[in-house]
């Protein structure tokens, strides 16, 4: 009787630990797909966040700020109007913040994100195809930072941003300092 008694308490031992392994494995699932989702949300408010520049610059009230915008001054002085030259440099530190939020939270999201936090952009040779995510949000930011009032914006203001972002710009070649 006691082997069949010794042989319950391993049954129920290992019963117990099976139980135990299933229950911390469905928590790890658990919480994988929560963060998960966290991470869908935070990316979609990325997303809103660029759907609301345009929807700002494309508002009736804003029209002149958009005509500014599509004209592609390559100096502020260009701007003859003072109010529409302060009005414009405001929308663009704006997004010169938008981008620089956007940069920092990315690498968090995207497990792909280079390690450096390197942008890459289509074509480049660094864009090998695992990371669309990253190549895409990559080319959206080299793309703004053709525009040479906001790489101004990015000279004036430079020491208030992460040193990461402001090198990532950079060596994209699109502002110089």
């Amino acid at each position: 009787m006691e082997i069949t008694g010794s042989v319950v308490l391993v049954l129920a031992t290992l019963i117990t630990l099976i139980f135990v392994y299933w229950q911390t494995d469905a928590s790890r699932q658990q919480s994988r797909e929560a963060a998960n989702q966290v991470a869908a949300a935070r990316l979609d408010g990325l997303y809103e966040q660029l759907l609301r520049w345009d929807e700002f610059r494309s508002s009736p009230e804003n029209k002149h700020l958009n005509w500014l915008m599509v004209q592609g001054f390559d100096s502020f002085d260009d701007i003859k109007d003072a109010q529409e030259r302060e009005q414009y440099y405001s929308a663009l530190v704006w997004f010169l913040d938008y981008f620089s939020y956007m940069y920092s939270t990315l690498p968090g999201l995207l497990k792909c994100a280079p390690a450096d936090g390197q942008l890459i952009t289509r074509g480049s040779p660094k864009d090998t195809g695992n990371c669309e995510s990253w190549v895409a949000w990559s080319q959206t930011i080299y793309e703004a930072f053709r525009d040479p009032l906001l790489c101004q914006v990015l000279n004036d203001y430079e020491e208030l941003y992460e040193k990461n972002f402001v090198r990532a710009v950079r060596e994209t070649r699109a502002c110089p300092p």
